[in-house]
């Protein structure tokens, strides 16, 4: 009578409810999850918490949770180390997948439409364009964690650790220009379907402002991301700034937009 409870006591006290956060987690983000198991990131984070029972103070397991970033970034840097390429586009992608919810859901694209007098009024799209989404994510999937990543270990190979200055001058003035911002047209244009002869006018309309507000974002960006900012975690600080960029750049667009229908809407009225 007396071993059963204390078996059941160590069926509750065990650490398998331990785990259970990094499950969930683990289901969230399954691809960059499964990169970080193959480093065995999930594993330390997993020993680290469970060295700690139930009876443990709740001022230990908050201790725990204050060193959680730390060693959060820790892991990421040592799995970015090992799988360069993958981490970059994972992340990219994800972060421009909620970059542009969150330009939809701040700037709604508009459209125009006849409203029950038969005339032409702007309305606001009420649902997500999820090709669009899926159309930036693509673009940081492949641009990001492809020719990105070999461009910015390249500079560390050809032009050495420091020169933090010559590094974000050609990432901004040559780079971004005319091989970023091309293959942002090119990227998104295809998986939003658009012709060939559609992109070369889309790019050849947008390109000067998309170049101009870019350089003039990137280069403050970049010399600090080259100076300070490890190797490892380069890709990273360069998509959480995409995240801003990415925003005014819908911002941009949709403002063109809402001007044309509003010009349509004008020109149907009169």
């Amino acid at each position: 009578r007396r071993a059963e409870p204390r078996r059941r006591r160590g069926r509750r006290g065990g650490g398998d409810k331990m785990n259970t956060p990094f499950k969930g987690l683990a289901r969230s983000v399954r691809p960059f999850a499964r990169l970080m198991e193959r480093g065995g990131a999930v594993e330390e984070i997993r020993r680290h918490f469970s060295r700690r029972g139930k009876s443990a103070p709740s001022r230990m397991r908050l201790a725990n949770l204050q060193r959680l970033p730390n060693m959060v970034h820790r892991n990421y840097a040592k799995v970015s180390d090992k799988y360069p390429f993958a981490t970059a586009g994972i992340t990219c992608g994800v972060v421009f997948f909620w970059a542009d919810v969150f330009a939809q859901a701040v700037f709604p694209p508009v459209s125009l439409v006849t409203d029950e007098k038969g005339q032409s009024v702007i309305k606001a799209q009420d649902h997500f364009n999820m090709r669009r989404c899926a159309a930036l994510m693509a673009f940081g999937l492949i641009y990001y964690g492809g020719p990105l990543k070999f461009i910015y270990l390249g500079f560390d190979r050809w032009l050495g650790p420091k020169r933090a200055m010559l590094k974000a001058s050609l990432d901004v003035l040559v780079h971004t220009p005319f091989l970023a911002i091309p293959a942002y047209f090119i990227i998104t244009g295809t998986v939003k379907g658009q012709t060939p002869g559609e992109i070369q006018a889309q790019m050849r309309e947008e390109w000067f402002d998309a170049s101009t507000g870019s350089m003039i974002f990137w280069l403050p960006v970049c010399m600090i991301n080259f100076r300070y900012i490890p190797q490892h975690s380069r890709v990273a600080v360069t998509a959480g700034a995409s995240f801003v960029q990415k925003t005014w750049l819908s911002w941009l667009t949709n403002r063109r937009t809402y001007a044309a229908a509003s010009a349509a809407a004008t020109t149907n009225r009169s």
